[in-house]
Order: structure tokens, then sequence, then C-alpha cells
């Protein structure tokens, strides 16, 4: 009985004491997990660390591959000859990747590899960083920056092997030089262009290009067409936006003029010349495009792309003499803009075969559906088909063709100019993007015929 009773007595003071314990140890955990240096407050500490950590991550890594930079580099420099202004800045694109940034631009988002997006609104700032595809709901004025680092992407004209053919019958290739097509090119031996900006290009690693064809000004539906003499012009600032009508029906003289009129501050604006678009194609060809067939991308003629709901187009009405008629075939310029309803599928055109119809589109005198037929092509506004992109980059083989600045006299004679891209109704497997055709004079312009900027960093 005794016995029992102690041993009773010693298993309840036990008990006692691991209760007493477990409460201190309680009171450890709780003072350890709340206190100023307890558990809590160093979780907290950590994640503010590590997100801190994660926003100054591009930061950091800029900072590292500038130090890498030996003291020689050319892209260390982007100062002015002073050295006091700095006009552009080298930036990270996330990927371990650098690009120079003119100082009064903004990061959109993209990557060097599937083509940096830049603009001129500061609304537009990192709105796509982190993603390689760059959305069109933005603000300002979009470029797309080309890289060229003189190894993997050069700034060169391209030169054709055969340089005198008379390729004045149709698109002739040059099979020893990538199989690049010309027509009225090769024949003449008087085409200039100089390639002035190379010491920018070499200076910052590439140059700007506009990332849409240039918008003349936004439009609505049911607007009125713009005839030339309100687009023939040097006056005017071009847009480089998604969504506004191309800026055509302007000659390459005037293209050149208004393509100066940006005005921006640390960059000089020009109209696109040949050294940059040939660049652009071999950076294409990079990606694995065929610049010598642009069927299956870019090409309005031949892409069967959906065109999206909402997109605003204008029909370009060709008339053509009936078999057994006489007469003279020419374009009918469509006089309204039209927002589409719904989806449908672009390419190609149709005919109109009614003079009710043929009226819903134009008010061009001259109707006649008893001697003429009447068949359509599809001019949209810029970048609206999301198919007709590479490298972020919209419409270069189709929609319009576009003016450079490459030139010539022709033997003496006029002054002429090389147009590129193709436009709304030539297929692209005989005017590929690639394609140089220069029978069309500096001065004249034309409703198929757009053009496009690029930027130059200052030196």
């Amino acid at each position: 009985m005794f016995n029992f009773i102690e041993n009773k007595g010693v298993t309840m003071v036990s008990l006692i004491v691991t209760i007493v314990v477990l409460i201190i140890l309680a009171g450890v955990t709780l003072g350890i997990s709340l206190g100023n240096n307890g558990l809590i407050s160093k979780t907290k500490e950590s994640v503010n660390i590590y997100e801190q950590a994660s926003d100054t991550e591009e930061a950091r890594l800029e900072e590292i591959m500038l130090k890498k930079l030996s003291a020689g580099d050319k892209y260390k420099d982007i100062k002015n000859e002073d050295g006091t202004d700095v006009i552009a800045k080298k930036v990270a694109d996330g990927t371990g990747k650098m690009f120079t940034l003119p100082d009064g631009f903004y990061y959109v988002g993209g990557t060097v590899d599937s083509g940096v997006v830049i603009s001129d609104n500061e609304a537009d700032k990192n709105k796509y960083k982190g993603y390689t595809d760059v959305g069109k709901d933005l603000v300002g004025n979009q470029y797309v920056w080309v890289p060229v680092d003189g190894v993997n992407l050069k700034y060169q004209q391209h030169e054709y092997v055969t340089k005198q053919v008379n390729d004045t019958g149709g698109s002739i290739a040059d099979s020893g030089n990538g199989n690049w097509k010309t027509n009225n090119y090769r024949i003449y031996n008087d085409w200039l262009d100089e390639g002035g900006n190379a010491e920018s290009v070499s200076k910052y690693g590439g140059f700007y290009v506009g990332r849409y064809e240039a918008g003349y000004e936004e439009v609505e539906d049911g607007s009125t067409y713009k005839q030339s003499a309100n687009k023939n012009t040097q006056s005017g600032v071009p847009l480089s936006k998604a969504g506004v009508a191309a800026w055509n029906y302007i000659s390459q003289t005037n293209a050149k003029k208004v393509s100066q009129n940006l005005n921006y501050s640390n960059v000089d604006s020009s109209l696109i010349d040949s050294y940059a678009w040939d660049t652009i194609m071999d950076w294409y060809i990079a990606e694995g495009k065929d610049v010598n067939s642009s069927t299956n991308y870019g090409n309005y003629m031949d892409n069967r792309s959906i065109v999206p709901a909402g997109t605003i187009y204008t029909l370009q009405i060709f008339r053509s003499v009936k078999d057994g008629k006489t007469g003279t075939n020419y374009w009918h310029i469509a006089s309204k803009y039209v927002k589409t309803q719904e989806n449908f599928i672009a390419g190609g055109g149709y005919s109109i075969t009614t003079l009710e119809e043929l009226q819903k589109y134009t008010n061009a005198s001259g109707i006649d559906t008893d001697n003429y037929n009447y068949t359509t092509r599809l001019e949209l506004t810029t970048g609206a088909v999301e198919d007709y992109k590479v490298k972020n980059i919209y419409d270069m083989a189709g929609n319009m063709w576009e003016w450079t600045t490459e030139e010539g006299k022709h033997n003496g004679t006029s002054d002429f100019t090389v147009r590129r891209g193709s436009d709304y109704g030539d297929s692209g497997s005989i005017a590929p993007i690639s394609y140089r055709i220069g029978s069309f004079t500096t001065m004249d312009p034309y409703f198929y015929v757009g053009f496009r900027v690029v930027l130059y960093i200052n030196v």
C-alpha cells in the first residue's frame, strides 16, 4: 500500500515538472517567434530582402556586364564628344544580353533575339517587360532594336555577283549571292546609297527601325480616304503606331523630308536606307525566314491570315478592260475606310460585278461595268495582322511598297529610286521582301508605295 502511494506521488511530481517545462518552452518559442529578432520578423525581413533583390536583378546584371567591358570597348563610351551629356545607356533585356537605349525613350519589352521594342512615351515603359512578343496596345511611337555586332550581323548593303544584267523583263535572281531578286536595278551602274550611319551603328551596336510602316494619321470607320493633295507633302510627322493609315501616295523626295520631321533630341530620324533594309534581311535569314519568297509571312496577296474584327481597312480597286473591249487599265482609289465587324480572311481579292457594289466603296468617276472588270486588293491599317510580324516588326513584306534612300540617274536620265518589300497586290514569290525594284522616279507618288523610318543614335 505504501509503495503504491509512493509510486503514484512520484508520477504526479513528474507530470507537474513536465507541464512546467512545456510552459517554459512555449514561452521561449513565442519569444523567439514574436520578438524583434524572432523567427516571424526574420522571415518577413528575408522576404523583403528577396523582393528587393528581385527588383534590382536586372540593374545588377547590367552593372556586372558593364564591368566586364574592357576600358577600350566601343560600347562603354556612349556619351557626346565633350563627355558631359549621356545620350544613351546600355540596358539588360532580361536574358543576359544588352541593347542601347537612347535618352528620351523607354523600354517596352521584347529581347535582343526576339526584337526589343522601345517607345517615345513613358506610359509604355516596361508594359511588356519579360515577354518576347510585344503587344500593340501602346501609346507612343515604337521602334525595334536591330543588334549589329559586326560578327553575327553586319551593317552592310547586299551586293550582286552579276551586276550587269538586263533585269527589266521581270524578277531576276542572282544565283551567286543569296538568290536575291531585282527589277530595273542591276542593268544600271549609278545607284548610290552612302550608308553614312555606319559610325553610329558601330559605336552603339545597332540601330532602330520603325515597328510599323509610317502612319499618316489616325482614321475612323467611314472617314474619307486621304488623297494625294493631303499626303504628298513635306510637312507633318510620320507615326509608328498600330491601327493608323499607312502614309502612302507620297513621293520618295517628300518621304525623305518628313522622315526627318520627328525631331528627337538624341537620335537622327531618316527614311530607311538600303544598308538598314539589307541588314534586317540578314537578321531575318538568321531567324530562318526565306527572304526570297515571303508567301508564308507578311505578303498580303498570298497569306491567308485572319484579319481581326475591328480592323479598319480600305479596298484598292483595279479596273481592267474586258475581252473584246478597248480602253485603259488603271486603279481606282477607294474613298472610304471601313471597319470590319467580324473576323475575315486576308489575301487575294475578289471581283466586283455590279455597279451598286462598286459605288459602295468608291466615288471615282468613269465607272463602267459594261466595258471593264473591277478587282479588289485589300489595304489594311498598320500592324493589323499578327502573322505579318517578324522580330516584333510588322509589314515589311506587304501592305505597301516602301521607299528607300537608294537613288540613281539611270545613266544620266531622270532621278530614280529603289523601293522594297512588296505591296497588297503582288505575290511574295515574284516580289519578295528582299526584292529591289528601281523603275520609279524620286518625284512621283503612288498609292501603293509608303515608307518606314529608322533611328540612328547621335555620335
